[in-house]
């Protein structure tokens, strides 16, 4: 089931309750989110590689309960990246399916990612759709808001490749 299969199927009622269940500080922006479900239901989707996948996943030195949280995932292992540590090429973090925020993708992308097995059985269609919709909106209401934070965060990283790469070529 895509993304898009499943806000189709299921009512804004349910999304809210699972809402503000799961994220009681978010109560105050109820009516931004479900312009967001309003949006995503008339939107087509774009076929997309990547499965989204809820897991809670403890992080190492916080001492915090770990809390569900939504990732991409497209077949690809953490040791078949460029920057994977060769140590821990064929360790337990090398054979591991690499995660990957969907945060500032856009939205139709979103829509045609397959959700999880996994995820469709451990959690309700109202509670899937209130985590994605909480991290795709994390940067921003709209498109164009999440457009204009990836813009920012492309340019600083050019900037800092340009600084790497002059300093470099300085020695």
């Amino acid at each position: 089931m895509t993304l898009a299969e499943l806000v189709r199927a299921t009512e804004w009622v349910e999304v809210q309750a699972a809402l503000t269940g799961l994220f009681p500080e978010e109560r105050s922006r109820v009516s931004d989110y479900q312009g967001v479900f309003r949006t995503l239901r008339a939107m087509e989707p774009e076929a997309n590689l990547m499965r989204i996948s809820i897991e809670v996943r403890p992080v190492q030195g916080c001492q915090d309960d770990p809390v569900p949280e939504v990732f991409g995932r497209n077949g690809t292992l953490n040791r078949e990246l460029a920057d994977c540590p060769v140590s821990e090429l064929e360790a337990e973090y090398g054979l591991t399916e690499t995660a990957y925020s969907l945060s500032l993708q856009p939205w139709r992308n979103w829509l045609g990612t397959m959700i999880e097995p996994g995820t469709l059985g451990a959690y309700s269609h109202g509670q899937i759709i209130a985590y994605v919709i909480v991290d795709m909106t994390f940067h921003g209401f709209s498109e164009a808001e999440n457009q204009a934070v990836l813009e920012e965060l492309q340019r600083r990283m050019a900037e800092i490749d340009i600084k790497t790469d002059g300093g470099e070529s300085e020695t």
